[in-house]
């Protein structure tokens, strides 16, 4: 996993800027080959999709995340 832009997304995150932080997370989580480390992903972008109302989505996201 690209740790800098793991960081840089939950940063963005906690800024306030949680949609941009969506859009990274995304990214990354399509990238990633590791089962942990695309599941880690997806529980941020899950987290992320709450804070911006999403619940379907946020569902999701957990969804894969468990698979």
């Amino acid at each position: 996993m690209d740790t800098e832009r793991f960081n840089h997304a939950i940063a963005l995150r906690e800024s306030g800027k949680v949609e941009a932080a969506h859009h990274e997370l995304l990214a990354l989580s399509e990238a990633a080959s590791d089962a942990e480390e695309k599941a880690s992903l997806l529980a941020n972008q899950a987290r992320c999709s709450l804070l911006l109302g999403r619940l379907e989505e946020a569902r999701s996201a957990i969804d894969l995340a468990l698979a």
